[in-house]
């Protein structure tokens, strides 16, 4: 639960929160990181890809953090990053152990399911956006919790129980509707890339198409059913906003483009605002895309660094075993990697660099039971056949 909680941000939104989620996230924070230190030295200070990732990390932004002109905004977002690396390592460090994998992608559920009960308890509209939140809580970062918590639900539908993939499916379908809700359009495009991945691979399949199928449909008819029921205006709303959205988001990313290719060493985190003259600072404070930003705030160095580190993860987590739990952690890996292109900042989006960390950290293609045996840990071979949803 620590290193779920501890993730902040990564799922929770940041800064604008109610005090009590502020300091659980912080003091979850300060146990996952003295937990994994304390792993660590039990593990006589074993050094995995967990650990030099975040090294590469810290070590690829300092270039252009030192070159870079020297602002409060640029020293408050380089020393987030930081934390956020140290983040991303403690957890990767714990969540590499299968059993808490599981405890991790359970409460990664537990919290879009909360998110769900809060919307409903104290949940409102936007009067101006027609955005649903809830206690001055950011769309954006409940549409996250919501859609993180929407694919490990997916995992579910494939258990034997009916009455659990009944709950599932039921679940999954409430957190759909209230993540759309949300006009969030990064978790609501993520969502959706990784329920595409999911219906590819259960091609092989065919009563998990069925269910698949049959999620979806319940989830677009009973969407449209909300707004039709409850909130009509909301459709013409949303469309204005994911038109303005998309519009001011191609100019963004242009203009970021243009800033790199003048700047290709980088022009220091949080910096954007001092190049973008006749914008305000509210307005473009990062390029709200993982690669444009990494590239204009913290040069080729840290882009090529991240690249070589995305590329290196990605076949890691391709080669973990194929059970449930290690599908279900793939998932919100693309997830958080499509979610980082198109939504937040490199310090918003927290849960990509703890899903690029824990691959690294894990054994490649390999996993440890916890039966007793006499030489030590068994381990047991990737599943042979598909990925198991």
């Amino acid at each position: 639960m620590s290193a779920a909680s501890a993730t902040g941000n990564l799922f929770l939104p940041t800064g604008t929160g109610p005090i009590l989620v502020e300091f659980f996230a912080s003091l979850s924070t300060i146990f996952t990181v003295f937990a994994a230190v304390l792993l660590w030295m039990l593990a006589r200070f074993n050094v995995t890809g967990a650990e030099v990732g975040a090294a590469l990390l810290v070590a690829a932004i300092l270039p252009s953090t030192l070159v870079a002109q020297q602002t409060s905004a640029l020293e408050s977002k380089t020393v987030q990053f930081v934390l956020t690396v140290v983040i991303a390592w403690a957890c990767a460090r714990l969540v590499t152990n299968p059993a808490v994998l599981r405890w991790f992608i359970f409460f990664i559920m537990l919290y879009g399911i909360s998110t769900f009960f809060l919307i409903v308890m104290f949940g409102s509209s936007d009067p101006n956006t027609g955005r649903l939140s809830y206690l001055g809580m950011n769309p954006i970062g409940v549409g996250r919790m919501l859609g993180y918590g929407l694919i490990t639900l997916i995992a579910l539908t494939s258990m034997r129980s009916a009455v659990i993939r009944f709950l599932a499916l039921g679940a999954a379908l409430a957190l759909g509707a209230a993540m759309t809700l949300t006009q969030s359009s990064g978790p609501i495009v993520a969502s959706l890339a990784a329920l595409m991945v999911v219906f590819l691979i259960s091609q092989t399949r065919t009563h998990l198409n069925t269910r698949l199928l049959l999620l979806g449909c319940i989830t677009a008819s009973s969407t449209a059913l909300l707004f039709l029921l409850f909130a009509p205006s909301t459709v013409d709303r949303a469309w204005q906003n994911l038109a303005e959205d998309l519009s001011g988001r191609l100019a963004l990313w242009r203009q970021s483009l243009e800033i790199f290719i003048r700047n290709p060493f980088g022009i220091g985190l949080a910096n954007m605002p001092e190049f973008t003259p006749g914008r305000t600072a509210e307005g473009l404070e990062y390029s709200h895309n993982l690669f444009l930003e990494i590239g204009v705030e913290g040069g080729v160095i840290f882009l090529a660094t991240v690249a070589i580190l995305i590329f290196l993860s990605a076949s890691a987590t391709l080669k973990m075993p194929r059970d449930r739990y290690s599908t279900c952690l793939a998932l919100i890996w693309l997830a958080a990697f499509v979610n980082a292109q198109v939504s937040s900042s490199i310090v918003g989006n927290r849960l990509f660099w703890v899903v690029l960390l824990i691959p690294l950290g894990a054994a490649v293609g390999t996993s440890y039971s916890f039966s007793p045996r006499k030489n030590g840990p068994a381990v047991r071979a990737p599943h042979p056949g598909g990925y198991t949803i």
